[in-house]
């Protein structure tokens, strides 16, 4: 007597498998691109950001060395964070 294995498959089976493997690795490697680019954007605008701050400092500290000549002395620029 031939026992029959409790697990069969047809190939419908291993294509549904299949299917869904594909669209999860798809998945996976666009969420791994997107925190790739986020991370990317990340470090362009905080460069952006310091290069927007050291730029204030300095039209502050020329702002200072143009008015002083001609009167009174300008309160100190506020700090900035």
């Amino acid at each position: 007597m031939v026992s029959k294995s409790p697990l069969r498959f047809t190939i419908r089976d291993m294509l549904l498998v299949t299917a869904l493997v594909a669209v999860c690795f798809g998945w996976l490697i666009d969420r791994q691109s997107l925190l790739l680019e986020n991370k990317a954007e990340s470090r362009r605008a905080e460069q952006w950001r310091s290069e927007v701050l050291d730029q204030g400092r300095e039209l502050r500290r020329l702002r200072h060395q143009l008015f002083l000549p001609f009167g009174e002395p300008l309160p100190p620029p506020p700090a900035i964070n």
